[in-house]
């Protein structure tokens, strides 16, 4: 198991580490083009943008600062994403949003406080836990992982995974302690 305290967001600082910017890209690639294609664009438009926000990334995440509020990533690349769409429809006047959408999506991303805005959020949440945890699966052993899912996601009590995976009740908790502190480590300043 990986042991590194350091977070994604810190390795992603610098910039010679590959491998963390190959998992930020895991994360927020088939995100992004998901939530895209079903929020603002059409399909055939997405790729070109997802491309943009993520070369944007690149280029200035290594000087991102967390200002310490609550979703301070977050709101820093829904902005980014919501400035590379107002220029992507500059860029294309005849450019056809998705579900009817019209220029009042695009305002509605940029607010914080609108309905868009806040789905934003809880979508990003939930994809961010759900891609580190796909990717994080290979740091534990499968025993350890299978009495996480169980316990953790599926909702089963401990003493039944514990019964089913040959384990004691402590184990299971043991693991369930271990993968949540994984997952803190490559999440921080990605969630709050």
């Amino acid at each position: 198991m990986e042991t590194t305290s350091v977070s994604l967001m810190d390795r992603l600082r610098r910039t010679d580490d590959a491998a963390a910017w190959q998992r930020l890209v895991a994360i927020y690639q088939p995100w992004l083009r998901a939530w895209l294609c079903a929020h603002i664009l059409q399909p055939a438009d997405v790729d070109d943008l997802v491309q943009d926000v993520l070369a944007i990334l690149l280029r200035e995440l290594p000087d991102f600062q967390h200002n310490g509020r609550k979703g301070a990533f977050r709101a820093w690349l829904r902005g980014t994403l919501s400035n590379r769409l107002r220029d992507f429809r500059r860029q294309k006047p005849g450019l056809t949003l998705a579900n009817g959408g019209d220029e009042w999506s695009l305002d509605q991303l940029a607010d914080d406080r609108s309905e868009l805005s806040i789905q934003w959020d809880r979508e990003h949440d939930q994809n961010v836990v759900n891609r580190l945890l796909l990717l994080i699966a290979a740091d534990f052993e499968a025993r350890t992982w299978q009495a996480f899912r169980a316990f953790v996601m599926e909702g089963r009590p401990a003493a039944d995974v514990a019964a089913d995976l040959g384990m004691s009740v402590g184990a299971v908790w043991s693991a369930k302690s271990h993968v949540l502190k994984r997952l803190r480590q490559e999440a921080t300043e990605l969630l709050d």
